[in-house]
């Protein structure tokens, strides 16, 4: 069995922003927050001041938005057409790694009347998924022609399981 010690992470966090300023935090509680239970975890972490929080998958962003999660919420794999629905209903934000995606999330959020938010994925190499660096410019100006669309932030992705954005 694995255990958290709230405390612990109390400390951890205050030790983190001791470090950052008056920086965002993003805590990762992917994978069922590495098995120590994503919606526990989430929730303490919100309690003790975190922001924002990390997800591989939009099953997992809403399981964390259910809970009572009222930051952001990243999926840091690709949103793919047939959740799009759900991510902009439910305020999740969403990672973008290619320039097509661009008009399917601005049409969803056009029929939501919302505005979708959305992170660029740059490819820390892995050459799977996100922008290369050469090319997060050119993606910031594709975003800003989208009226629906707001580009919250930028990060540096890892690896997630790939199957086609339209399915």
């Amino acid at each position: 069995k694995l255990y958290i010690n709230r405390q612990n992470l109390k400390e951890n966090i205050e030790y983190i922003r001791n470090k950052i300023g008056n920086r965002k935090i993003i805590a990762m509680v992917k994978a069922n927050a590495y098995g120590t239970g994503d919606t526990l975890v989430a929730q303490e972490l919100q309690n003790i001041g975190v922001d924002a929080f990390g997800v591989a998958n939009i099953e997992e962003a809403k399981r964390i938005r259910q809970a009572g999660i009222k930051g952001m919420i990243l999926v840091t794999c690709v949103v793919y057409t047939d959740e799009l629905k759900e991510a902009i209903v439910n305020d999740i934000s969403m990672s973008i790694s290619d320039i097509e995606e661009l008009k399917y999330i601005d049409e969803e959020a056009k029929r939501q009347s919302k505005v979708a938010k959305l992170h660029i994925k740059v490819d820390t190499g892995m050459t799977r998924l996100g922008f290369t660096p050469e090319n997060v410019s050119l993606a910031i100006k594709e975003i800003e022609k989208y009226e629906n669309i707001e580009l919250e932030g930028i990060y540096r992705g890892g690896r997630c399981k790939e199957r086609p954005f339209r399915s």
